[in-house]
């Protein structure tokens, strides 16, 4: 590869495109001074990509630009172009000649171009790396730049030798690798924030999620044995229901029995009760028979007696009345007998009644007072038998403790005493061990106040250095937020922007005229127009159809436009022509209303900036807000088209008011133009209101110009943002470095205090040890004795408490022993409840017959009683006569025999029908005595009905108490009752009363178990299912990104390893060249390239370091020009001698040299020209002398133009 030509137009005084070419070996460039020869060279390293301006000699872009001179104009673009033969393919590209240019225009903008083709800078810098070509490769050599070597810090050396070495892509690949892993850090960072975050919520799951799990396997268990435990009580419950309805049915039957014999005895009762009912009814019937003839006896008599009056024989019928009263008497007598057996007999049962229920009454009272009393006794005689049985235990426990505690009594106060002993003798040896500790700690104490210190000053570093780091993230996450949002914005904006500049949103014939650019179109009207933000309401209303109108220049284009439409069948559109529309008188002031209106409703609606927009654009008052033509603004790009006639054609004096109480208020006001709200709400001149909610939405274009705004607004309010953060980026970067060095310097003169400190901390701690050791055998021998102590007197005390209460254990046995021996003898003395009961029972059958008895004897004695009173009134009748019987005549005797005889038919009639009566009694008596015995016999039976009843009616609860029982266990069982519990390995049949008890003691076990798991969230194992998942995925996210760490870390290894490697063989070889060449050129001088750090290659320095002869070693700033010169040209050499490079440029390095020294130089240089161009500047006569090419430079002084001239050699 070799350097064909340079093309220069326009750069610094090569005004005209002027081509310099190059051959092989040495070409100079010659001239006088400020001809340009130094812009060749500065061509050369701006083309290369030079972007300091200081660096090619100029203050600012406009500098590089010809800028014109005498009837010469100042150029508008430099450009230098690099022709570089590339048949050896030395540079990377598949090109036999590569180009290289660089272009800058007035407007500083600048162009890279390889082979013509838009290229990067970025492509230039890696096309020329590591080949020892490029803006500060030592293949170009300025002016100053060999003195500059020389000055070079260890730094600047390295990268001169970096470069031929060619590590410097491995560098920036390393330096690229290493911004990369630190944008991983940052990841790292903030994926470890997100893990901490989420361990500390998977860490809670877990362990609720444990605790779910624990509560669910409880659960499980409890269920299983709780099935267990209902599969047993079920069939216990089922067997119980059998056995109870077989006792029911048995009880049942007794029952029926019973109740089938009562209802016979009910039956036999009824029998001989309707006997006896006609027995008194056939009384009855005898004794109206009696009465009746007593009644005819009555009238016979009367008769009689009459007759008796009539013919004077009241004689005979006196006898016969005589003789009837003696009978009545002995009737009467009969009857009172009888009456008076009955009452006593009545009077006897009544008080046998009364006896019998008092008899019944304090039974029942005495058989519940002995049974309670009998239960009180024996409840009371168990608990002082338990009591004693307690009292035994406690005395035997109690006196088992006393003897223990005795014997460790007597084993502590042997123990206490060692202990006093061995503590005097520790005490000794302590108090001087103390005296040593002293002097230890004051030389500790001033230690570790260094060190806090130290370590406080590191500390602030550190924390200084950790926030700046922490700013930096933050700061670079906020960038790449805005950067990220500021990309976001543009795309949308650019997306917006170009719906709107292609008429996305018209219909076919708009977009069509607006798309066809003619001459004399301006655009659509709503495109053509600002509308502020807050009336877009408003203003689309008011614009109605003709918010998509086209406004032209005049009639004809719209006729042109139409005749389009008609043309290409493209459907309809309106225009608007500027120069032909009328617009009426416009108002020039505002109506005024006097009412003052409820205002500000909007701002309750709206957003902060359209209500700003709406205040601002408020002239009126009391809700009158502004004509709309001065709301409506010309949008910026078309103030120069007369769009305002067009605007006030659209709106002329219509108003935007705030709602339609001012809007009303207007109008009645005399307002005769159309009045519209901010709601879009209209009243037209004529009184016309139309408004409600409208589905059609405001219009899109208005809505995409609105939201172009707003992007526009955020797009530079977040570019001024991402600025701000970039410098705030740098300040942290600057700052951070800082801290860096400071602290590395802190740190550095630490660690060797920490080395000494830790020597001394040592001695103190192995002295610390022995002095904690026996300071805790004498504080533990001091608690031990002070234990012991407390643990005898306690033990001591409590012997005696034991003793006072084995005493008092004695006296309780004693007190409830009597009080037994009482209880007993109180029990002996209470009767038999038993036989109490029988008596009750008996006692109440009785009280029953005796009821049934008397209501009888009640009866009878009702009816005797009545008898009686009638007999007592015949004889009344009978003595009533005999005063009578004086009165009566003799007249009728015949009537008076026959009358006599008929009433001696009568009389015996009458004896017969008594004797019936009597035999009728008698009967009912015995009837009545049938009637008693059939009543106690059906008491008998109804007292064994109820107690079958009882008992039937006890059965029957324990049924259905034993039914919702079973029928609730069932339930219970049959909501647990699934395959999984039977295939447990836990489930078996329970068959026992013992398995019952130990299922249901591990089903308490269990219960308790799980309620001490305490609250239960169910839904923790899902949710760390879930969230776990979402951890392990951040888990392999940072595994991914520590993956790619360590694969970075090996990459940038392998490049320190690569870089170290090339980088010392390409030192050791130029060191011994530049040993070399100190010898040759500099008269045997020793010269030496030292590292600053040999122990860390990659980050040393170099120094030049030379000893001429017979001179002491001296700094290389005080050489003489000359020196530094020679110097200088020995170490470029020397890397040559290592790697030439294709082509190198020198700048007047000879400047400082004499003749002698020159001429070293070019023979130097000649040795290399098989491997390198050398392209010279130079006034020096020997270079020209050894240069195989030159060029001549001269400048027009008038014009500052420099021309190039070749020169034969």
């Amino acid at each position: 590869m070799y350097l064909k030509a340079l093309e220069l137009t326009g750069f610094k005084s090569f005004a005209n495109k002027t081509i310099v070419e190059f051959d092989d070996g040495i070409t100079s460039i010659v001239g006088p001074n400020g001809s340009g020869k130094s812009n060749i060279l500065d061509a050369i390293l701006w083309v290369l990509g030079e972007q300091s301006y200081k660096n090619i000699r100029a203050k600012e872009s406009s500098d590089i630009i010809f800028s014109g001179g005498k009837n010469k104009k100042p150029k508008s673009m430099a450009e230098v172009s690099l022709i570089i033969d590339n048949e050896d393919r030395y540079l990377d590209v598949d090109f036999s000649e590569v180009k290289i240019t660089r272009r800058i225009f007035k407007t500083g903008e600048n162009e890279y171009l390889i082979n013509n083709r838009k290229s990067r800078l970025k492509d230039i810098h890696n096309l020329f790396m590591d080949t020892g070509i490029g803006k500060q490769a030592y293949s170009i050599i300025g002016q100053g730049r060999v003195e500059r070597i020389i000055g070079s810090s260890p730094k600047e050396l390295k990268e001169i030798i970096e470069e031929a070495a060619g590590v410097k892509r491995a560098k920036i690949e390393k330096d690229e690798s290493e911004k990369k892993l630190q944008d991983l850090k940052n990841e790292i960072e903030k994926i470890d924030y997100v893990e901490k975050d989420l361990k500390q919520r998977v860490d809670y799951l877990k362990g609720e999620q444990e605790k779910a799990k624990l509560f669910k396997e409880y659960s499980k268990k409890i269920n299983i044995q709780r099935f267990m435990v209902l599969e047993y009580d079920v069939n216990e419950k089922t067997s119980l229901k059998y056995e109870y309805e077989e006792k029911s049915q048995e009880v049942k039957e007794e029952l029926e029995k019973n109740e089938k014999s009562f209802s016979g005895k009910q039956a036999e009762l009824e029998k001989t009760n309707e006997i006896r009912v006609k027995l008194q009814e056939n009384l009855e019937s005898q004794k109206n028979r009696r009465n009746k003839n007593f009644e005819n006896l009555e009238i016979l008599k009367e008769k009689y007696s009459k007759l008796m009056n009539q013919n004077s024989n009241l004689e005979t019928e006196a006898n016969e009345k005589a003789k009837r009263k003696g009978i009545l008497e002995k009737d009467i007598e009969e009857k009172e007998k009888i009456l008076n057996d009955s009452r006593n007999e009545l009077e006897l049962i009544t008080k046998d009644l009364t006896e019998k229920e008092q008899e019944k009454t304090e039974l029942e009272v005495k058989v519940k007072d002995v049974k309670k009393k009998r239960d009180e006794i024996a409840l009371e005689l168990k608990e002082r038998i338990q009591k004693n049985s307690d009292f035994e235990v406690d005395k035997i426990k109690v006196a088992g403790e006393n003897e223990d505690l005795e014997k460790r009594v007597f084993g502590a106060k042997n123990e206490n005493k060692r202990q006093i002993a061995e503590k005097m003798d520790l005490e000794a040896e302590f108090d001087k061990i103390s005296q040593e500790k002293k002097a230890y700690e004051v030389e500790k104490s001033e230690k570790e106040k260094q060190k806090l210190e130290r370590e406080q000053k590191i500390q602030k570093l550190n924390e200084k250095t950790d926030e700046l780091r922490k700013e930096y993230s933050k700061i670079n996450r906020g960038k790449n937020e805005i950067s990220y949002k500021l990309e976001n914005y543009k795309v949308r904006q650019k997306a917006i922007a170009n719906a709107i500049e292609k008429n996305e949103t018209f219909n076919q014939s708009v977009k069509h005229i607006l798309n066809e650019k003619i001459d004399g179109v301006i655009g659509a009207f709503v495109n053509l127009i600002d509308v502020p933000s807050g009336f877009e309401e408003a203003v689309q209303t008011l614009s109605g159809g003709m918010f998509r109108d086209i406004v032209v220049k005049d009639s004809e284009i719209g006729k042109k436009c139409i005749e389009i439409l008609k043309r290409k069948k493209l459907g309809r559109a309106s225009f608007l022509p500027i120069e032909n529309i009328r617009v009426s008188k416009m108002n020039e002031t505002l109506p005024i209303i006097d009412k003052t209106l409820h205002q500000g409703d909007f701002q309750n609606k709206m957003s902060k900036e359209e209500i700003q927009n709406i205040i601002l654009n408020t002239n009126g008052e009391n809700g009158i807000i502004d004509f709309a033509r001065n709301i409506v603004k010309v949008d910026a790009k078309f103030v120069d088209k007369n769009i305002k006639k067009v605007i006030q054609f659209v709106y002329g004096n219509s108003i935007v008011v705030e709602n339609l109480k001012v809007g009303t208020e207007l109008l009645k006001n005399g307002f005769n133009d159309r009045i519209v709200t901010l709601e879009g709400d209209i009243i037209t001149s004529r009184g016309r209101m139309t408004g409600g909610h409208s589905f059609k939405g405001k219009d899109e274009i208005l809505e995409r110009k609105k939201e172009l705004k707003r992007l526009e607004a955020e797009i530079e309010t977040n570019r001024e943002n991402f600025d701000k953060f970039k410098k705030k980026l740098s300040e942290v970067v600057l700052e951070a470095e800082k801290a860096e060095k400071e602290k590395e310097e802190k740190e550095k003169l630490f660690e060797n205090f920490k080395n000494n400190y830790q020597s001394f901390n040592n001695n103190y701690d192995d002295f610390s040890v022995k002095f904690i050791r026996k300071q805790r055998e004498i504080n533990t021998l001091n608690y031990e004795i002070s234990e012991s102590g407390k643990f005898i007197l306690e033990k001591e005390t409590k012997i005696k408490e034991n003793l006072k209460l084995i005493q008092n254990i004695e006296k309780c046995i004693k007190e409830n022993n009597l009080k037994m021996k009482n209880l007993n003898e109180e029990l002996k003395k209470l009767e038999n409840i038993d036989e109490f009961v029988q008596k009750l029972n008996v006692a109440d059958k009785e009280y029953e017959v005796l009821k049934v008895k008397t209501d009888n004897n009640k009866n009878r004695f009702r009816e005797i009683e009545i008898d009686y009173k009638k007999l007592l009134s015949e004889k009344a009748e009978l003595i009533e006569f005999e005063k009578k019987k004086e009165l009566f005549g003799s007249e009728l005797i015949d009537k008076i025999s026959n009358m006599k005889s008929e009433i001696k038919a009568n009389e015996k009639s009458k004896v017969n029908i008594l004797k019936e009566i009597q035999e009728i009694e008698a009967k009912i008596q015995e009837v009545e005595g049938s009637e008693r015995k059939l009543i106690a016999e059906i008491k008998e039976i109804e007292m064994n009905i109820l107690k079958s009843k009882n008992e039937y009616e006890k059965i029957i609860e324990k049924i259905t108490r034993n039914e919702s029982e079973l029928e609730f266990k069932t339930s219970e069982f049959k909501e647990l009752e699934n395959d999984e519990i039977f295939n447990d390995e836990e489930y078996f049949e329970i068959i026992s009363e013992e398995e019952l008890a130990a299922t249901k003691r591990k089903l308490s076990l269990n219960e308790r178990n799980r309620i001490n798991i305490g609250p239960v969230n169910m839904a923790s194992i899902e949710e760390y299912e879930h969230e776990n998942e979402r951890y392990q995925n951040i888990v392999a996210q940072k595994r991914d990104l520590f993956e790619s760490r360590e694969s970075l870390l090996g990459f940038i290894r392998e490049i320190e390893e690569e870089v170290t490697s090339k980088f010392f063989m390409a030192y050791e070889q130029i060191n011994k060249n530049f040993q070399y060449m100190c010898e040759t050129i500099l008269n045997g001088a020793k010269g030496i390239i030292k590292m600053t750090d040999p122990e860390n290659v990659l980050t040393t320095g170099l120094e030049l370091s030379v000893k001429y002869k017979n001179k002491p070693e001296q700094t290389l700033l005080l050489l003489s020009g000359g020196e530094k010169s020679m110097l200088a040209v020995s170490f470029i050499m020397a890397i040559f001698m290592f790697r030439p490079s294709p082509f190198t440029f020198f700048d007047e390095i000879e400047a400082a040299l004499d003749e002698k020294n020159t001429k070293k130089i070019i023979e130097l240089l000649h040795q290399f020209i098989n491997k390198s161009q050398f392209i010279l500047i130079t006034h020096n006569k020997e270079t020209m002398k050894g240069s195989h090419r030159l060029y001549g430079v001269t400048m027009n002084k008038e014009i500052g133009e420099t021309k190039i001239v070749s020169v034969d050699v």
